[in-house]
């Protein structure tokens, strides 16, 4: 936990953000979550309002997240095949569900939707389309719509990290590496094994 009040204060709006979201986070549960005295006041010393603090908080999730991919990247020797590479993807996922938290608990604040769509929607998703059109076309050169593949591929890896996340197990308890080693099987035009019995 930070140190200095300002930190506490953005620390514990992140917490109560991604719990209650933003319109059901008071500035008094703020203060006390983060150890200051609660209805005294003291967050305005730090913060001129609610508004203000959600900036900060956006700001701080989203360095993160960015920081995230780039510690997620393919570690794998075999970074080129689209397997490893969507288990960086994987990695990635997990290491930005706080953002993740915070966007469903104020899905109704156009102001998070905005800016966290901005990060992840314009500045990740679409750049993680472009390179998933290039690595399966390089893949299987006779797919019929790479990009439509690609959007397909994203929306599992969305589906399969949330999952995860909020319910504490993969889908059908499928580990990772089977599911991502399935998916890119499947997008590239190859059938996966039968599992044994």
């Amino acid at each position: 936990m930070a140190s200095d009040t300002r930190g506490r204060i953005i620390e514990a709006a992140a917490r109560l953000f991604a719990e209650r979201g933003v319109t059901g986070t008071t500035v008094t549960a703020i203060e006390q979550e983060s150890g200051l005295a609660a209805g005294k006041g003291s967050f305005y010393r730090h913060f001129s309002n609610k508004s203000a603090l959600l900036e900060e908080v956006l700001d701080q999730l989203i360095t993160h997240a960015a920081e995230a991919k780039e510690s997620a990247q393919c570690l794998e020797e075999s970074c080129d095949q689209l397997p490893s590479y969507l288990r960086a993807d994987l990695r990635h996922l997990t290491g930005i569900r706080h953002l993740v938290a915070v966007l469903a608990a104020s899905r109704d604040n156009a102001r998070v939707r905005e800016r966290i769509g901005e990060a992840l929607v314009d500045g990740g998703i679409a750049n993680e389309s472009v390179a998933l059109v290039s690595r399966i076309s390089a893949a299987s050169p006779a797919s019929e719509d790479p990009a439509a593949s690609a959007a397909v591929m994203i929306s599992a890896m969305i589906g399969y990290a949330l999952t995860t996340e909020f319910f504490g197990r993969p889908p059908g308890d499928i580990e990772a590496d089977r599911f991502t080693d399935t998916l890119a099987r499947i997008l590239i035009g190859q059938h996966p094994p039968t599992p044994a019995a």
